[in-house]
């Protein structure tokens, strides 16, 4: 068989070739009229038997000149290095080769079987048709220049990195065969008028070299063949015309940024070998899809690359055509799911989907605006949610409920709802007063009303209740109630229906009631810092949280590369700049530890910035006041008379109201008489500027040694600090850190880290944290003589009760086992009933088996409740709240209730107890008296507007009000001479 390869003067570009063009058989070149004599090669000339221009080596003893016929038989190799060779044909036999390395080569019709070797000079003028069996060989060296058409139906191999190949004039590259490119170059324009096209009806393949093949400016490129990149880039920077019918396949990149891409074809990524393995192929630029354009997926298993296929395009992707997926050697479970494209942008949708049929399973197609991802679902579950359609419609109506959010507020999304068999309407399924969220999470039934979960819970695990899956830190604080819990973790598994990839330390608020936890250092629109956060505080009310971050993205402008304080309003989900300016600037220097007021507005903070205040020039770290509600910063580590501290200062904390501050300082010049030459404990009225020494002896004696890290009552009368001094009480010979208690009203200093009778721990004692009244404190602490439970020498975590002196260990399991590794860092609730701590304790819980620091929360147990009060439930018809019955509150504290409208109805009013509606959740204020909780209930209205056109009327012609669920007539009536030609509107008939 013979084909034509036409090589007509042009330039060829871009990098649709690459490499080594082979000949095998017969390659015509055409040029001019019939010759008169035929020149065969004999290679006689023993000093030189290859050379072409060597005349002894053709049988007349004459070199080939224009209109000669040349025969090369087999087995020979030619070499055409220089001067100008014009003839009118060559036939070249099976296993000879001709090597054309220098000069001019300008022929008519080539033929046989062997291979034209085309390394340097040019080849130019004729025309070459290449049958199925030739081959031509275009190796790297010097620019090639190609004059000619060429069409190919045979093999040409591009080979060589480096390899220019020109196209001048009217250049035209017809591949209707095998188009290997083996290298890495560049077709050039050559210039010159005319057009430049490659059209590619056979196969082109890129399987050699990971750089790049160009195919520049001034090249029209047709493709109703297959393009297949097996490596480095094919990059088109004209056009591009992918026919209805053809196929793009690779694991490498085509390039058409630059190029206008016309897709109509079919893209299928991975390897082609007659058949397709899967992989990935990158679009360097936009994908548009039109109502032809296919995009193939193979589907084998979960690995990308290596077992499912993936398109990655840099720029947006328009979907339109068919998606078409296909099973390879094995099939898919339940939950699988593939991302099979991605790119900056994904809009439109596909015409048709050509899915595959497997038992079990319904697929999904979900575009999330840059990925395109295939999720295999169970056919009971159409729409992916993962929830039964059946039950969906039975509690929900239909199919539209994203199974995600939580209905009625009990802490468990409604996916987890039907997965537990509770009732998503109801948040305390079993009626046993715990929320089914809460039950999940902490091991108990939340189906079994007998069946009630114990503490100590870990509060550091998402809804499900597994622990995270790497280390929590820094529980702070909590809410007053002790409901809710602030900490900083590095596990990317608390939250189920978040993804977390920032790879760094996360802020997260726990709600214990309902189990729900909550990203706190986030931006106002929920998107992860970039950057670790962490150090966290909660306001009384639990609706505002604190904490630390080196993000950048948590504020539009934070460029200072500092650590900054942030404010985070769980309610609304805002987040401010706390660490600024009165003017709100940014700070020029690291700022942490902030702790925050009972209603979240004022926050202290310790800072090294220096241009928070306009006279701070000590060169230390200050402590700062922020109010939140007009941006006033104040500079607090100062003497009575404003003078700033000499020291720095550090570790500060807020009396609930805001009108008191505690921090320890180096200063030696905020108090008379500070000659001690160690750190003290001082307090700061904040409305009145004095600043008291919190670090002594009950004679107001200063401490002989280092005093720090204090936390104070709610109202700022009591604060529990730190101390090396063996001069605060009488007795202190033990040499180590004890915790102390002060009254600042009497100036009395008591001695917290002690037993029942008053003896001093035998070890170091840490991180003090005080109840609202002062009565508890807990602390963590190394000594072994406190309480009898303990049996080794790991950090356990206790709590004092300064009125009582009992003191009892917090960390240990609900059988009474004590913790078996280190307990630390406390947060005991105002109100004194509950404890948070962190700890490496492995058997605190049953199902602790993720070998890190988690957070704890359980109860005070040395809790004294003074009285209780009856809060009782009530509501109106079209309604319910829960609890429905009465519910037994201790004094101070607070209970909250679900109030849930029935169908077609709304929310009118809650009252009663002093408290506030958020969402559907009522919560009181602190208890003191026996009260009712009364919710009413409104029917929702809609508002129906008639609008009649010219030639009739409407009546009534007025707006009317609809109860939701119900529907309303209207009377249409024509003018004379017209009749009704539509009514639309409201879904009705």
């Amino acid at each position: 068989m013979f084909a034509i390869v036409t090589l007509v003067r042009g330039v060829f570009r871009k990098s649709n070739l690459l490499g080594i063009l082979a000949l095998c058989g017969l390659l015509a070149f055409l040029h001019g009229t019939a010759v008169a004599a035929t020149r065969t090669w004999n290679g006689s000339f023993t000093p030189d038997p290859t050379n072409w221009n060597e005349y002894m080596n053709w049988d007349t003893g004459f070199v080939p000149v224009p209109g000669d016929d040349v025969v090369i038989p087999g087995g020979f190799v030619v070499n055409h290095s220089s001067g100008t060779t014009t003839v009118n044909s060559v036939t070249i036999a099976n296993s000879s080769t001709v090597n054309l390395s220098g000069g001019t080569f300008d022929g008519g019709t080539l033929t046989g079987a062997g291979t034209l070797n085309w390394t340097g000079g040019m080849l130019s003028g004729g025309t070459y048709n290449l049958s199925s069996a030739q081959g031509l060989v275009i190796n790297a060296g010097t620019a090639k220049e190609l004059y000619n058409t060429v069409t190919n139906a045979g093999t040409m191999t591009l080979a060589g990195d480096g390899l220019t190949f020109l196209a001048n004039n009217n250049g035209y590259l017809n591949n209707q065969g095998n188009l290997i490119i083996l290298g890495d170059f560049a077709f050039l324009d050559g210039g010159g008028a005319g057009t430049r096209l490659i059209t590619n009806t056979g196969t082109i393949t890129k399987s050699g070299g990971a750089g790049t093949t160009s195919i520049n400016v001034g090249f029209n490129n047709n493709n109703p063949g297959i393009i297949n990149v097996q490596s480095g880039t094919l990059d088109f920077n004209s056009t591009l015309n992918h026919a209805s019918g053809a196929f793009i396949y690779g694991i490498g990149t085509i390039d058409v940024t630059d190029a206008t891409f016309t897709n109509n074809g079919n893209t299928n990524p991975g390897h082609w070998t007659g058949g397709n393995l899967p992989g990935i192929l990158t679009i360097s630029g936009n994908y548009p899809m039109t109502a032809s354009t296919v995009l193939n997926i193979e589907r084998g298993g979960l690995a990308v690359g290596t077992e499912y296929d993936r398109l990655v395009v840099s720029g947006a992707v328009t979907l339109n055509g068919t998606l078409v997926v296909e099973l390879i050697y094995s099939f898919p479970n339940v939950g699988d799911t593939y991302t099979i494209l991605t790119a900056s942008s994904i809009t439109g949708s596909f015409l048709t989907q050509t899915l595959p049929v497997v038992s079990g399973i319904t697929w999904n197609v979900v575009n999330d605006g840059t990925n395109l991802i295939l999720q295999a679902i169970s056919d009971w579950d159409i729409d992916g949610d993962w929830m039964d359609d059946d039950w969906e419609i039975l509690y929900f109506g239909d199919l539209s409920r994203d199974g995600t959010l939580d209905l009625d507020n009990d802490g468990q999304s409604d996916k987890y709802e039907y997965g537990d068999g509770t009732d998503p309407t109801n948040p305390d399924s079993d009626g046993d007063g715990q929320l089914d969220g809460a039950e999940v999470c902490y091991g108990s039934d939340p189906n079994d009303i007998d069946s009630t979960f114990t503490t100590p819970i870990i509060a550091s695990s998402n809804s499900r209740g597994y622990p995270g899956n790497s280390l929590s830190y820094f529980v702070t604080s909590t809410s007053s109630d002790g409901r809710y819990v602030a900490f900083d973790s590095f596990a990317t598994n608390l939250d189920l229906d978040f993804v977390d990839t920032n790879a760094t330390w996360d802020v997260f608020l726990k709600d214990i009631q309902t189990a729900k936890i909550t990203y706190v250092s986030t931006d106002s629109s929920g998107v992860l810092g970039n950057l670790l956060s962490g150090s966290p505080a909660i306001s009384g009310n639990g609706r505002y949280v604190v904490f630390r971050s080196a993000a950048t993205n948590l504020v539009t402008g934070d460029t200072n590369g500092f650590s900054d304080i942030f404010r985070k309003d769980i309610q609304t989900g805002v987040t401010t700049l706390v660490s600024s300016d009165s003017a709100g600037g940014f700070v020029n220097n690291e700022s942490s530890r902030p702790r925050i007021s009972s209603d979240g507005r004022y926050v202290v903070f310790e800072s090294a910035a220096t241009n928070l205040v306009p006279d701070d020039t000590n060169g230390y770290n200050d402590i700062f006041l922020k109010d939140t509600s007009n941006g006033a910063i104040t500079l607090l580590s100062r003497d009575s008379s404003g003078t700033i501290g000499n020291g720095i200062s550090s570790f500060p904390s807020i009396s609930s109201d805001g009108t008191y501050a505690v921090f320890h300082s180096a200063a030696t010049n905020l108090v008379t008489g500070d000659t001690n030459g160690f750190p003290d404990v001082f307090i700061k009225n904040i409305q009145t500027g004095a600043v008291t020494l919190v670090s002594s002896d009950s004679s107001l004696v200063i401490g002989n040694n280092e005093s720090n890290d204090a936390s104070i009552s709610s109202d700022g009368r009591y604060v529990a600090f730190l101390s090396l001094a063996d001069n605060m009480v009488a007795g202190d010979v033990n040499g180590d850190m004890d915790v102390f208690i002060k009254d600042t009203q009497t100036g009395i200093t008591t001695l917290v880290s002690s037993d029942s009778a008053g003896t001093f721990g035998n070890q170091w004692s840490y991180g003090p944290s005080i109840s609202g009244d002062g009565r508890y404190v807990a602390f963590y602490s190394y000594a072994t003589n406190l309480v009898a439970d303990v049996i080794n020498t790991d950090t356990h975590v206790f709590i004092k009760d300064t009125q009582t002196g009992a003191i009892a260990l917090v960390d240990k399991n609900n059988a009474g086992v004590v913790g078996d590794y280190n307990s630390l860092e406390p947060a005991i609730s105002s109100d004194g009933r509950y404890v948070a701590f962190e700890s490496e304790a492995a058997n605190l819980i049953p199902w602790d088996n993720n070998y890190t620091s988690d957070i704890f929360w359980t109860v005070n147990p040395v809790y004294v409740s003074s009285s209780s009060f009856t809060v009782t439930p009530s509501a109106g018809i079209n309604g319910s709240i829960s609890p429905n019955t009465p519910q037994s509150v201790e004094a101070d504290a607070t209970t909250a209730f679900i109030i849930t409208p029935n169908a077609n109805y709304l929310i009118d009013s809650v009252s009663g107890c002093g408290g506030s509606l958020v969402g559907s959740t009522y919560t009181t204020a602190a208890i003191t008296a026996n009260c009712t909780v009364t919710a009413s209930f409104v029917i929702q209205t809609f508002t129906v507007t008639p609008v009649a056109g010219t030639g009739g009327s409407i009546s009534p012609s007025t707006p009317q009000t609809v109860n939701s669920g119900s529907g309303t007539i209207f009377t249409i009536t024509p003018n004379a001479g017209y009749d009704i030609l539509d009514v639309t509107g409201c879904g009705g008939s």
